[in-house]
């Protein structure tokens, strides 16, 4: 498992790091842990909204959203089409099925039915759900793995490519796509609000990771102009709070009306607030140590983000979120209570996630370096014979 590849840019050959990139990344990657290792409900025992929860909660709506718009920040970097579908095979599909693999040898761990080494002894990996769920293109049925459905529409948008490409040189049919895409997203989460004339048929107009990755490549064209641009800065992060007031409001909306809709990263709402705070981050020009830090671990969130799902359903299942939970609600019941648990839980499961991370990275160096080791013995036997 390349621990720097779908979430780090699958897409382009080797070329210089930008620093925040990677911090969008991390952001990003902080963003999703949150979702999964959120606990307390959004609504209240009568069904109405429990406002402090929801508010909190409308800060975790654009993780995805981000990943997309860094997958078109490299999307028309690249020029073939072979290499490309190589590539996502090698760095993204089979890490992606190796952790399918690890996920349901631990599961009755994570699930704290039993000790890791009964779990991995008396496992039966379902190959046939596996295998259901790819040709199904959905992680419906395969346990832990409820997080990979993001594998199968970043694959879809890499099977995009050979048809997208053709719109790299031509400006006006981008504009066009992604003009369509948001007045149709628009006005899909508007009639969830209002009673519109007529009925839209929603956002899949244009799918929503094709959207956001246009959007990515038109921000990212403009890379060195929103670089210390400091009116950039400031309108990002007022984009990004403003848009996450109306998130918040909507989502009480969506509760008070009891409707069957709960958002989507993919809505028009998050979309924007995942542009306010990329534009926000790509303001800055990260140099020195932090430079070499935020890249460090910006290129190991792939792996982090594989991994993650399967720590958190461990500390929700043992009960250990539970407590955590109880200890910051003794600190200051309500909102404050809930804030630090979100903090602390989101981190709590990044680090642990990244720690194995590097664990991994160690075990294979040095099974590199004896791999190497050996195979240069044997050459200087053949040599002397």
């Amino acid at each position: 498992m390349d621990t720097g590849s779908l979430l780090s840019n699958p897409i382009q050959k080797k070329r210089k790091t930008d620093a925040a990139v990677e911090l969008l990344r991390i952001v990003a990657c902080l963003i999703v842990i949150g979702t999964h290792s959120k606990l307390t409900a959004t609504t209240l025992p009568d069904s109405s909204a429990d406002r402090s929860v929801l508010f909190l909660s409308s800060f975790l709506g654009e993780g995805v959203g981000i990943f997309f718009l860094i997958l078109g920040f490299f999307y028309f970097s690249n020029k073939s089409t072979k290499k490309l579908f190589k590539r996502t095979a090698v760095k993204t599909v089979i890490p992606a099925l190796v952790c399918v693999i690890v996920t349901q040898l631990l599961f009755a761990w994570a699930t704290n039915t039993s000790g890791i080494v009964d779990s991995i002894l008396n496992s039966k990996i379902k190959w046939r759900d596996i295998f259901n769920g790819i040709f199904r293109w959905t992680t419906a049925g395969i346990p832990g793995c409820d997080h990979l459905w993001f594998i199968f529409t970043y694959v879809q948008c890499i099977l995009w490519f050979p048809l997208l490409r053709y719109l790299k040189n031509s400006k006006k049919s981008r504009y066009f796509i992604i003009a369509l895409g948001l007045v149709s997203a628009f006005l899909s989460q508007l009639q969830n609000v209002v009673t519109l004339p007529i009925s839209i048929i929603g956002y899949n107009i244009v799918p929503p990771a094709v959207l956001i990755l246009l959007i990515g490549n038109e921000i990212y064209n403009h890379r060195e102009k929103i670089r210390n641009n400091w009116m950039l800065r400031v309108a990002g992060i007022v984009l990004y709070f403003v848009f996450h007031w109306i998130l918040f409001l909507y989502l009480e909306h969506l509760i008070v009306t009891k409707s069957s809709h709960r958002g989507s990263w993919g809505d028009f709402i998050p979309i924007v607030s995942a542009v306010g705070i990329s534009l926000f981050i790509l303001s800055f020009d990260i140099k020195g140590k932090t430079e070499k830090i935020v890249t460090f671990i910006g290129k190991r969130t792939f792996a982090v983000y594989l991994i993650h799902y399967l720590i958190n359903t461990k500390f929700i299942r043992s009960g250990r979120f539970n407590t955590l939970l109880a200890d910051c609600n003794k600190i200051s019941s309500g909102f404050i209570g809930e804030f630090i648990y979100t903090i602390l839980s989101i981190l709590l499961v990044f680090f642990i996630s990244f720690a194995l991370v590097l664990i991994y990275d160690a075990i294979k160096k040095i099974l590199c370096l004896c791999f190497k080791k050996v195979k240069e013995c044997t050459v200087k036997n053949e040599v002397k014979c």
